[in-house]
């Protein structure tokens, strides 16, 4: 891999695509790949990271999902508007609330048991396959949040009772065998109000 990226030297890149190649490590040599804006190393067998990467200012987009990784240097790429980290042992650490220009924030899969706190520039936000335990009320006021996936967090049991001023769109609820699907179903009676445009996908899917 790392003589491929040394080959791409030159090339005017800005997505590199490079998931499923059992990498184990990104070369320093990425660091030559100046305009490069969107890295995409997910499924991989990655156990660390080149700390160049924290000097490669263009880019915006990072999906590191699914690797064997120590989390630095992504904790410093605050610049960062696109970050993946699905299944990603580590990243608790990581002070999202620094990443003043993030969009979308993807920690899928990371046995979280609460929501870790964000910058309010958030618009996607996916917490899907965790073990949350509530949704908190700051979530649901932030003020440009769009999307907002808290599926298959089966101890999630009530829903914040009001302060619903984001401008979420699409919300993902889904509970596969959750008994307490009627009582989340009974606090949006009376949150939809406070909701633009909301698509509520709760299914009872069979594991």
């Amino acid at each position: 891999y790392q003589r491929r990226v040394h080959g791409m030297v030159g090339l005017p890149l800005v997505s590199l695509a490079a998931g499923h190649n059992f990498i184990l490590e990104v070369p320093t040599t990425i660091i030559l790949l100046c305009r490069l804006e969107n890295l995409d190393v997910s499924h991989n067998v990655i156990i660390g990271l080149p700390s160049v990467l924290k000097d490669m200012r263009t880019l915006r987009s990072l999906d590191v999902s699914r690797n064997h990784m120590i989390v630095h240097p992504v904790s410093s790429m605050i610049w960062l508007r696109f970050l993946y980290l699905r299944t990603v042992p580590g990243f608790s650490s990581f002070n999202f609330r620094l990443f003043t220009q993030l969009e979308e924030l993807h920690v899928d899969r990371n046995d979280l048991s609460t929501v870790p706190a964000v910058f309010t520039s958030l618009r996607w936000f996916s917490l899907n396959l965790n073990k949350i335990t509530h949704l908190p009320s700051w979530v649901v006021s932030l003020p440009r949040l769009e999307y907002l996936d808290v599926s298959k967090n089966p101890r999630i049991t009530h829903l914040p009772s009001g302060g619903w001023s984001a401008p979420i769109r699409f919300l993902n609820l889904a509970h596969p065998r959750n008994s307490n699907l009627a009582s989340i179903g009974t606090r949006f009676d009376r949150d939809l109000t406070a909701i633009c445009i909301i698509f509520i996908c709760i299914f009872a899917i069979a594991m």
